[in-house]
């Protein structure tokens, strides 16, 4: 069985969390980043999801044109 053949898997961990107010969520990753909280760790993808006061539901990915629609 050649290395093309062989099957691998890898394990992903999703963080979801939860903040009152529209902005907030967006606000929290920017200060986050700012202070180097996430620079061990590889994030393949990010999303903030805001659920405004109509109860539309806006998804922001940056970097990530086409990954919104898989998610």
């Amino acid at each position: 069985m050649g290395k093309e053949d062989t099957e691998t898997s890898a394990v992903y961990n999703i963080v979801a969390l939860c903040f009152d107010g529209e902005k907030k969520a967006n606000e929290i990753l920017k200060e986050a980043k700012s202070e180097g909280m996430l620079d061990n760790y590889e994030i393949v993808a990010q999303a903030v999801v805001e659920h405004d006061e109509k109860g539309k539901v806006h998804v922001h990915e940056p970097g990530r044109g086409v990954l919104g629609a898989a998610i």
